[in-house]
């Protein structure tokens, strides 16, 4: 058996992430926010600008390639919303080309937003929250035209497989590549704690 199949064999189901998702949607659905947000928006995902899922033909997409990609959203839907990476520091240009385009800024948790059903589509050049956003019954389009190994199986090795803990075990690594026996697999809950993080009532100190 080969490692690929061992691989697969023992990815977690995505069934579990939609569990975590619908969740997420009963917490997102009492956030006062999103009452504000029109509804059929879409949601323009911004990424950090060092980022190798940005090279595409030899090139890596630029701040100009995002600005002419907000230009064409601005033009294709009613209202776009734009969200910036958490971590973009050197965002501020973009965030006044979108001041220009009418794009406001949706400065709220990314799966806040996924789960507030008010954004109809997300968009981005690259983002691995365009994936994510699936598990929402949200539509995604992704940009740049280039192999996504999150949903393209079709380089096995390069396929993108979901883990939990079970990848910080040695264990788990000797049955991946040389197939011994592992029967111990970690399944995250979504369960736990979910009633009061679905009231937005989870707190600590």
């Amino acid at each position: 058996m080969s490692w690929q199949n061992n691989l697969r064999k023992s990815a977690l189901s995505y069934d579990i992430v939609k569990e975590f998702a619908r969740i997420t949607k009963a917490k997102a659905s009492r956030i006062n926010v999103f009452e504000n947000i029109e509804e059929y928006s879409v949601l323009f995902l911004g990424q950090m600008p060092i980022d190798s899922s940005l090279i595409y033909n030899g090139q890596i997409a630029d701040e100009e390639k995002v600005k002419d990609e907000l230009l064409k959203a601005s033009m294709a839907y009613p209202k776009v919303w734009y969200k910036p990476h958490p971590h973009n520091k050197s965002v501020d240009t973009i965030l006044k080309y979108c001041s220009t385009l009418g794009i406001q800024i949706a400065d709220f948790n990314i799966y806040d937003c996924f789960g507030s059903g008010k954004f109809v589509k997300t968009i981005g050049l690259s983002s691995g929250g365009l994936f994510e956003a699936q598990f929402f019954d949200i539509e995604s389009e992704r940009l740049l035209n280039k192999p996504y190994y999150f949903a393209d199986n079709s380089n096995e090795a390069l396929f993108y497989h979901p883990i939990y803990t079970d990848c910080l075990s040695y264990k788990y690594w000797e049955h991946i590549i040389n197939g011994t026996e592992y029967t111990q697999k970690f399944v995250p809950n979504p369960y736990d704690g979910a009633i009061k993080f679905s009231l937005a009532m989870k707190w600590g100190r």
